[in-house]
């Protein structure tokens, strides 16, 4: 297994502080941005440069399909995805592929995304759908497969999560017993939206509905 992480755009000014902190996991960095490159270098970071575009979300797709065709087995983190376990221990754990965790946003939540209805499932007055965290694969180029709903659908947004939904094309319950991450919430029960003054929680309702875990992944 293979962990990988992506860069691109001004993502380095909102990480920097999970960047320079992260626990390092032999992982490879797929980068976009000659500045984003010459930082990560700076901090010893193996890296492979992909070019210059600023991009979209549509890039962690293109970092998936990129690893899967040079590594296999991969699993892919966000720079606020974080663990404690040793990248050995990490090797040892039995994940479903392709895999990805979930996450919720409340029923009147008026993102600046369409397809947060169309791409979902209804929940206790709340969203719920993929959250590309945490991806893990090992025998599907799960990035292709998503790129090419992407680009069927003409996806935008949250591509690679609205894409997951699509590809999965089944129930909730059925979608948590063959793709959700048995290790990782999408999000924290105590993570709030904040809507006219008031924090709304829709995490803690989801990760009740899911089930226990053994958390061993933490996404701030």
């Amino acid at each position: 297994m293979k962990i990988i992480r992506a860069l691109w755009g001004d993502f380095l000014k909102h990480h920097k502080k999970d960047i320079e902190n992260s626990t390092r996991l032999d992982e490879t960095v797929y980068v976009w941005g000659k500045e984003n490159l010459e930082y990560l270098n700076a901090l010893r970071y193996d890296t492979i440069y992909m070019g210059d575009t600023s991009g979209s979300y549509e890039l962690k797709l293109q970092t998936l399909d990129s690893a899967y065709k040079q590594f296999g087995e991969i699993l892919f983190l966000d720079w606020d995805c974080k663990t404690e376990l040793p990248l050995d221990a990490i090797k040892e754990l039995r994940l479903p592929s392709p895999s990805m965790p979930l996450y919720s946003y409340p029923s009147d939540y008026n993102p600046q995304w369409d397809m947060v209805e169309a791409c979902s499932w209804e929940l206790h007055n709340s969203r719920v759908l993929p959250n590309a965290c945490f991806i893990y694969t090992k025998d599907t180029n799960i990035g292709k497969e998503l790129l090419d709903i992407v680009e069927e659908y003409g996806l935008e947004g949250l591509p690679e999560e609205f894409a997951m939904y699509l590809y999965a094309n089944c129930s909730l319950d059925e979608y948590i017993k063959r793709y959700d991450t048995p290790y990782l919430n999408g999000r924290e029960d105590y993570q709030t939206f904040v809507m006219e003054g008031v924090a709304v929680n829709t995490a803690k309702k989801l990760n009740k509905y899911i089930g226990k875990k053994e958390i061993l992944f933490h996404h701030d």
